[in-house]
């Protein structure tokens, strides 16, 4: 093996072991969410993929160079508290991190790989760099208030509450968010009826339903009229947030 080949065999090496965990910090950095970020966890992933970065500019890997540059330029948004590490964002770095593991295990053809979907996975995300904006709709203050909480822990922006469905059509053709979460049983009009006003304003709105056991005619009611997905009021907090942020993924892709 020739000066080249061992200097490329290092660089494999290196860079395999320093990748070693970085994925299972991407994921703890969305465990963080809200406004505090754990700039230790940030900048050890950053040191990470600038050192590939450099690594690749000097042998002229240009696939390896430019994807741990684009990951480079969302963590350093997280960083800068210019981009949230929501659910969407953190599932891009961490394909992101799948990708480039591939290409360093493969670097010596790795500038021939075709890695455009995720590169503009990337750039579409830092374009984002946003909070989701989302409106809660439902008659009862503690579930309202509930839902808020968890939204805010998951780095939503609730920007609005409605206790009824006029008030939900209301405040989500002013605000125009990512995502409604609409109750079906509420004083005057219903979420169902709210939904059919909303759908025939904006055909592409996001909602969900809040509904509870014995509502499956009108939940199937409103799937057809186009809600994204529904959620069981006496499900576990755990199972809600799971469901909102796999919507959340969706919507933002």
């Amino acid at each position: 093996m020739g000066l080249d080949g061992e200097t490329l065999q290092y660089f494999i090496e290196d860079s395999l072991d320093n990748m070693r965990g970085i994925e299972k910090k991407i994921l703890a950095l969305e465990a963080w969410g809200g406004d505090y970020i754990d700039d230790e966890l940030v900048n050890d992933v950053l040191r990470v993929v600038h050192s590939i970065e450099r690594g690749a500019n000097s042998m002229e890997l240009k696939n390896i160079k430019e994807l741990a540059n684009w990951m480079g330029n969302i963590l350093n948004l997280i960083h800068n508290k210019n981009m949230a590490p929501n659910p969407y964002v953190i599932s891009v770095l961490s394909d992101s991190a799948d990708v480039l593991n591939g290409l360093i295990k493969n670097a010596d053809s790795s500038s021939e790989a075709d890695i455009s979907e995720i590169l503009e996975k990337l750039k579409s995300t830092a374009k984002i760099a946003k909070k989701p904006r989302v409106i809660v709709a439902d008659d009862q203050n503690f579930f309202r208030t509930m839902i808020k909480k968890m939204l805010i822990s998951m780095d939503c922006e609730v920007v609005g509450e409605a206790t009824n469905g006029d008030e939900a059509v209301e405040l989500f053709l002013k605000e125009a968010p990512d995502l409604l979460l609409l109750d079906i049983h509420m004083p005057g009009k219903n979420g169902d009826k709210a939904l059919e006003e909303i759908i025939e304003s904006s055909p592409d709105a996001r909602v969900i339903i809040l509904t509870s056991i014995g509502d499956s005619a009108i939940v199937a009611k409103c799937l057809k009229l186009g809600a994204l997905n529904y959620i069981l009021k006496g499900t576990t907090r755990e199972n809600m947030k799971i469901m909102i942020e796999r919507s959340l993924r969706k919507i933002l892709e």
